[in-house]
């Protein structure tokens, strides 16, 4: 696992993926405790960074939880050059979870970068339970049942003869 903080600019928290261990889980909540709202918020530099760390490791999961409390001010801001930017820097297919926080948020484009990177988004208002909401999207993710499946139709040609199929 990593950690990749954002703001004015993205830090990493290690160069590299590490082993989840009690000494790496210590430091990691001590790099989390010093983080400092400030500056704005760099999404693309983010999601380049940390979909840079993808070994490509066909034997497990790499995903993304991309947590944010606001919408895109810093470097790339377009919402349509910013999903361009995040689906060419996965090209190893990691599935990007995003978890918004607060209000003020591009709903639309953290639910583009969820759905076309095969992840599930969550939104959370200041006036729910954090701890409710979080452990409800952990237990979304934490144990993928299924993953890259393929539907066959028997024959049906599924463009003339199915529909309200999801995603298309």
């Amino acid at each position: 696992f990593n950690i990749v903080r954002f703001s004015t600019e993205a830090v990493k928290w290690k160069d590299a993926l590490v082993e989840v261990s009690a000494e790496n889980l210590a430091d990691a909540g001590k790099f989390i405790d010093a983080i400092k709202a400030r500056g704005g918020t760099n999404i693309s530099e983010a999601m380049t960074m940390a979909l840079g760390m993808n070994t490509g490791d066909a034997s497990r999961p790499y995903m993304v939880i991309f947590m944010t409390d606001g919408e895109p001010t810093l470097g790339e801001t377009d919402p349509e050059k910013i999903v361009k930017i995040t689906r060419d820097a996965n090209a190893k297919n990691a599935r990007i979870f995003t978890l918004g926080v607060g209000f003020e948020l591009n709903v639309n484009l953290l639910d583009r970068i969820a759905e076309e990177n095969k992840g599930l988004r969550e939104y959370i208002t200041p006036t729910e339970s954090l701890e409710t909401k979080m452990a409800g999207f952990y237990e979304k993710i934490g144990a993928p049942v299924l993953s890259d499946v393929k539907l066959e139709f028997g024959g049906v040609a599924a463009a003339d003869d199915t529909y309200d199929i999801y995603p298309k």
